[in-house]
């Protein structure tokens, strides 16, 4: 099944909520429509909060709007994650963000290979939206700790965003080289989530 790429893209609006000191708002997850590098908002779901799929928190999405957000996740995650390496002082935190560029990358790979393979016609994002590149100016603007706190605290809600986005369309999807992919990266993110909520512990608490 063949889908045309449309103009909006997606974008999250929690991000956007927490800019306040540092937060994903927009993204995986993320409603709040923006321009046409934005990605399209997904009824229901709200950064930090459960999603359209009812009780569960999943989001039910079409193809097109999976495809935009997964990749922007990766974008972000890469571009942040290198980032992170620059700038962080902490050995944990760096240690971490090189595995999310690591793994961000493959994953990229991996939906572009499904994407032919599965023949959808959707283009995804190679550049960040609105709300994305706010999130990593935050993180340029941020040093010392505080750039630690920034980047743990994005990571713990676009992974959150992320597991929802992947595990929604792995349950709800209508192609299903995409339904594999997004139940095997809703796996790596749910890892990821976890190392960084003992990232958040061992920061916090030291």
């Amino acid at each position: 099944m063949k889908y045309r790429t449309l103009g909006p893209a997606l974008v999250t609006a929690s991000l956007l909520a927490l800019s306040a000191p540092a937060a994903y708002a927009a993204g995986s997850d993320m409603p709040v429509p923006g321009p046409t590098t934005d990605v399209p908002p997904t009824p229901g779901a709200t950064a930090g909060q459960p999603g359209g799929a009812g009780s569960a928190g999943l989001q039910q999405v079409d193809t097109k709007t999976y495809v935009q957000n997964a990749a922007m996740t990766d974008l972000f995650e890469v571009q942040a994650g290198k980032l992170a390496l620059q700038k962080s002082q902490n050995a944990s935190v760096k240690k971490f963000a090189k595995q999310m560029v690591k793994d961000h990358t493959r994953t990229t790979k991996h939906l572009q290979a499904a994407l032919k393979k599965g023949d959808v016609d959707v283009t995804p994002p190679t550049e960040l939206d609105a709300t994305h590149a706010q999130l990593l100016q935050q993180l340029q603007n941020a040093s010392g700790a505080d750039f630690d706190k920034t980047y743990i605290q994005q990571q713990l809600q676009g992974h959150q965003e992320a597991l929802r986005l992947h595990q929604g369309y792995a349950a709800s999807g209508d192609n299903a080289m995409l339904k594999k992919l997004a139940a095997k990266t809703a796996q790596i993110v749910q890892n990821h989530l976890n190392e960084v909520k003992g990232l958040d512990t061992a920061t916090t608490n030291g």
